[in-house]
């Protein structure tokens, strides 16, 4: 009962276009055909269960998720960013995955620039109740720990001190996870607050976490650094550990940020 979603064609360059697009039609008119008893066309029923619905906004960009604790009082300010040289399209062309980082420290205005492009903008938002945390590990006069940042302050609340460098590689099981100078958490509320939009809401939640690490991916190469999404994680242990439970928060996403190597 599965439907095809994408078909990637892969080869050499030079190959006929039309050749590509006859393959995708061919497939596309077989599986039409293909029928799922009692139930329909595969295609439909994929269609039926992926298709966005005209609602109210507001529903989808209300109050922040119930049953997770409220964000901290910040413990500390973060400078004042100021704007790259780079122009946006220029981060768009060269925007990449880093394959390694340097154990370069970070600058902690660098810091503040890339947070405040990721998720101080509420206009940008697609859904209410995404948290964005930061465990650093060396940025230049922050002492290494888990921080909540605080848009409306543009500022850190420390959640728990000390160095996670074993943690996270245990976590995530990269290596990257431990070099880079910084790891983006992407968290929210799952259990217990139950939401206007059902279970739609929880499809809102990866595609707000997935729009903040492509803005994430932007800033960082806008200030001369490199991003890595690392998407693979131990839910359970990822979240004790940077003490995500605690606050009845589960973590959805996780970029990485650093000097590139």
């Amino acid at each position: 009962t599965e439907a095809v979603c994408a078909l990637h064609a892969i080869g050499s360059p030079g190959g006929s276009r039309a050749s590509i697009a006859a393959a995708v039609r061919q497939l596309v008119e077989r599986q039409a055909l293909v029928e799922i008893s009692n139930a329909g066309r595969v295609t439909e029923r994929y269609h039926e269960a992926t298709k966005l619905m005209p609602g109210d906004r507001s529903a989808s960009t209300g109050s922040e998720s119930r049953g997770s604790a409220p964000p901290s009082t910040p413990s500390t300010s973060l400078p004042e960013p100021s704007s790259p040289a780079m122009t946006l399209e220029a981060a768009i062309d060269i925007r990449r995955s880093s394959e390694a980082f340097s154990t370069l420290p970070v600058q902690l205005a660098d810091l503040s620039f890339v947070l405040q492009m990721a998720a101080s903008n509420d206009a940008l938002r697609r859904t209410q109740g995404v948290r964005l945390f930061a465990v650093v590990h060396r940025v230049a006069g922050l002492e290494p720990g888990v921080y909540e940042y605080i848009p409306s302050a543009h500022g850190l609340a420390l959640l728990r001190g000390g160095a996670l460098v074993g943690p996270m590689l245990k976590a995530v099981r990269q290596k990257l996870a431990g070099t880079a100078a910084v790891g983006l958490v992407m968290a929210a509320q799952l259990s217990g607050g139950a939401s206007p939009l059902g279970e739609r809401w929880y499809r809102d939640l990866l595609l707000e976490s997935g729009a903040v690490a492509q803005r994430i991916y932007l800033a960082a190469e806008s200030a001369g650094l490199a991003a890595r999404n690392l998407a693979a994680f131990v839910d359970d242990h990822f979240n004790e550990k940077l003490e995500l439970t605690r606050l009845g928060l589960s973590a959805l996403h996780l970029t990485a940020i650093g000097n590139g190597n």
